[in-house]
């Protein structure tokens, strides 16, 4: 039997990797290599070639191609892509944003190349706050991703919530296929907690608040500063670990100046290893103003740690309130301070609350459930 060629189309960043990139590194490591041959588009400047999703796929033996991808219209590039497809014979060509989904419908115009959208948490931000300048920009290419998803074969959506938008859009049922995110397991079960917090220099009692993600606005990161500042004046033995990298860093760190608790936060910058700074927390916070689906909460319920997330885009499909962790509204800063404070106080409560996460976990959201269905869409569009 022949491979399916599959090319995974994607706007990696330089020192980091997004939700997406690390879904691009498990299907390429957990494929079946005699049915399936995978190579990874880099769109992006020259740099790409040194980006850090382009270094991961290379240690896993995969290839990749550096598509320098300057504006909307770059015919260029596109006839670059287009040669690249027919070089490497592609089957089928999987895109992650609306720039690579744009750019992979030009390219694909009278070929025979199958072409799969994968929708991220960006879906609706254009609809949701078009009132502000750059989000009208937002809203302009929202409408023409929808155009552009239209001529797409599938279109893989990783929540209800962006499944029940695409309808709205008028997205065909049948195109549509839901695939939550997956990680593995192993990553998170054998981590030495206490060897990382006498690397940070915790002190025996102090409890830990942690958060993982980008720091962008969308994540929420200031309003959890402003809950941990009335947190630390009824829980003054608590520490904040803020685990990632994005252009809002240095204002955080201002911030946390301003609000008098600098001393108590802890920024991380990018880590490739994530599960040793879980390991140390006692309550993990999620405070996005809108996710579409959130890694980082998967990661913390492998982990066993009681959860506070906001409720809103595809959190409700993996936070069940007061089951399996406390939802609190976006931007509500006196809910998740409570939240915070009953995970701190009661344990029981926290306990079974992140044992309820962890069976859920096992359930729903492990690696190879996750690629196994990917596999499946691939076969379907090739009737196989």
């Amino acid at each position: 039997m022949n491979k399916i060629n599959i090319a995974h189309l994607t706007s990696p960043r330089r020192d980091q990797l997004s939700g997406s990139d690390k879904i691009v590194l498990s299907i390429i490591s957990r494929s079946d290599n005699r049915r399936f041959k995978h190579i990874v588009f880099c769109v992006g400047d020259p740099n790409c070639k040194d980006c850090l999703l382009t270094t991961e796929v290379t240690k896993l033996g995969g290839r990749v191609e550096v598509i320098n991808f300057r504006w909307c219209l770059d015919i260029k590039s596109v006839l670059l892509l287009r040669r690249l497809l027919k070089k490497y014979s592609i089957n089928i060509l999987q895109t992650y944003e609306y720039k690579s989904n744009f750019m992979g419908w030009l390219a694909t115009v009278f070929t025979n190349v199958k072409k799969i959208a994968r929708i991220g948490g960006w879906l609706g931000f254009g609809l949701t706050f078009k009132n502000s300048k750059l989000d009208r920009k937002a809203f302009v290419y929202e409408k023409i991703d929808s155009f552009v998803r239209q001529k797409f074969d599938k279109v893989i959506v990783i929540s209800t919530n962006i499944r029940d938008k695409l309808i709205a859009q008028k997205c065909p049922l049948e195109k549509i296929a839901l695939i939550y995110n997956g990680i593995d397991s192993a990553e998170f079960c054998s981590v030495d907690s206490a060897k990382t917090r006498r690397s940070l220099n915790i002190k025996p009692g102090m409890k830990i608040i942690g958060t993982v993600g980008r720091l962008t606005s969308e994540k929420g990161h200031k309003y959890l500063l402003q809950a941990f500042t009335n947190i630390i004046k009824k829980y003054p033995k608590t520490k904040i670990i803020i685990v990632g990298e994005g252009n809002l860093k240095q204002k955080l760190i201002n911030y946390s100046e301003k609000l008098g608790i600098k001393d108590r936060v802890l920024f991380t910058g990018f880590v490739l290893e994530v599960a040793k700074y879980l390991s140390i927390m006692d309550v993990f916070v999620f405070p996005s103003l809108w996710e579409g689906f959130g890694i980082a909460l998967i990661e913390a319920m492998a982990m066993g740690i009681p959860i506070v997330a906001t409720r809103t885009g595809g959190i409700p499909d993996i936070i069940e309130n007061n089951i399996t962790g406390i939802l609190v509204e976006p931007g509500n800063i006196l809910e998740m301070q409570e939240g915070i404070g009953k995970l701190l106080t009661e344990r029981d409560a926290s306990r079974l609350m992140a044992e309820n996460a962890k069976i859920v976990f096992h359930k729903k959201f492990l690696v190879d459930e996750m690629v196994k269905k990917y596999e499946e869409v691939y076969l379907e569009l090739m009737n196989l």
